[in-house]
């Protein structure tokens, strides 16, 4: 990244887009306000000089809320923000579908930029944030918080040491529980022309962590994916003798997704709340109360149920699997290799209601299987703060520090993500979405073109 002139002056940043994520991400830790996401201060090194967002209300109640003065600046205003606020990096968490206009003026201002996954929501977003990013002194860092997580840290530095050998195959399994899975199908992401849909908006993530840890780039990917859950077809759906829809307040009271998490806090009358925000700003433009929605709605889209094979360019393959109306939240991943077999499971509790956490598997392990025999558990020391398992903190000290309190090893393994990481997640979220539309395969080669490797 690039660095000013002088080393004791402040990095100034603007964010673009006040989303939840950018409070807790961006906001608060160089603003230096603790929250149960993050307790980092990087005040000292940094300053937020200007904020872009479509509804000023939002920024108008932070700043009365935090006691600043951030100026507000529209969406068409980007020139003008640069011209008066003088920034070296652009913090991005807006709505998906707007990240790749943002990157681009921020490039074309020769600004650094980190970006919140995922990085655009197309292949050809993708190739124009790469085209821009060549002609640019800014460089583009995609906020892949998962490769910060600490038990996946470990898992790639026992595979970087060989410990797996040659990989051959990989599979991994996501589960997204009811509350949290729901909650997609309430907002804007519950629209493809918004979020790519949710094998680019939330399975990036796993794309990214995945070929990370095989250290290998996508080749070809083909899917099957199906909306079973939310939308006017929902498995769940209630409805009346006849099998038609009932009317929304009697559909909410008798959703078991309703019923089940949100009876304690709203009326079927309301429309349900998804924030999770800390400073609990408005979002009266963006979620008017008079614009009733609820996850049976038409406009809705998108898939709840991914199954994909890929094949890597050194020939591993990987199958996976995701469902986001699971009963918990939690992955299973396996690595197959000449050395042995390396299974990492997780079940969280986010979301979780006290009696959850009693009925379900909550666990955390990582165990080393030896191809002729054996069982080797893998140790690690997970962080007791901090939002996913402390791998957010780790991922503040990269975007906002340049790294120096993380281990040193963390470099090594190149848990900093650019612009073609970035790129080639998106491109597998697509191929799988439009696989599963097509009935066939799509290579990277067709989505990311000149800038596919290999």
């Amino acid at each position: 990244m690039s660095q000013s002139e002088n080393e004791c002056e402040k990095r100034r940043y603007v964010i673009c887009g006040l989303s939840t994520r950018s409070v807790v991400h961006f906001l608060l830790p160089v603003l230096g306000v603790p929250s149960e996401f993050s307790k980092r201060d990087y005040s000292g090194v940094g300053e937020i000089v200007g904020i872009m967002e479509l509804d000023p209300e939002r920024v108008s109640a932070m700043n009365a809320k935090l006691g600043r003065n951030i100026p507000c600046y529209r969406p068409d205003e980007f020139s003008k923000m640069v011209r008066e606020t003088r920034p070296d990096c652009a913090l991005v968490g807006s709505r998906d579908c707007d990240h790749a206009g943002h990157i681009l003026e921020a490039l074309a201002h020769d600004l650094d930029v980190v970006v919140e996954k995922p990085m655009v929501i197309s292949s050809d977003e993708s190739r124009a944030v790469l085209a821009a990013e060549k002609k640019s002194k800014g460089r583009v860092q995609v906020a892949f918080n998962m490769r910060y997580n600490p038990r996946l840290i470990a898992a790639k530095r026992f595979i970087a040491s060989g410990g797996l050998g040659t990989i051959t195959s990989a599979s991994a399994d996501i589960s997204v529980n009811t509350k949290h899975g729901a909650s997609y199908f309430y907002r804007w992401n519950r629209e493809r022309k918004f979020s790519g849909g949710l094998s680019i908006h939330k399975e990036t993530h796993q794309f990214d962590i995945i070929s990370w840890l095989i250290g290998d780039r996508a080749e070809s990917l083909f899917a099957f994916g199906k909306l079973n859950y939310y939308g006017k077809d929902g498995l769940l759906r209630p409805r009346d003798a006849a099998g038609k829809p009932l009317s929304p307040e009697e559909e909410k009271k008798n959703c078991p997704y309703f019923q089940r998490h949100l009876t304690e806090k709203f009326s079927p009358s309301e429309n349900p709340a998804t924030k999770w925000d800390p400073l609990d700003l408005p979002y009266n433009l963006q979620y008017p109360e008079s614009r009733k929605r609820y996850i049976y709605d038409d406009e809705i889209d998108i898939e709840d149920t991914y199954s994909a094979v890929v094949r890597y360019r050194s020939g591993a393959s990987l199958s996976f699997g995701c469902n986001f109306s699971a009963p918990f939240s939690g992955h299973r991943y396996a690595f197959n290799g000449s050395k042995g077999r390396l299974e990492i499971n997780g079940v969280g509790t986010a979301y979780a209601r006290q009696e959850d956490l009693v009925a379900w598997p909550t666990y955390q392990e990582m165990v080393f299987y030896p191809l002729f025999g054996g069982r080797e558990e893998i140790k690690v020391e997970i962080a007791s703060r901090g939002a996913h398992a402390g791998g957010d903190e780790l991922n503040q000290e990269d975007a906002f520090n340049g790294g120096k309190n993380n281990p040193p090893y963390m470099k090594d393994l190149k848990c900093f993500s650019g612009a073609l990481d970035g790129a080639y997640a998106v491109a597998m979220g697509e191929a799988a979405w439009r696989s599963a539309a097509d009935f066939r395969p799509y290579t990277m080669k067709e989505l990311l073109g000149e800038y596919c490797e290999g």
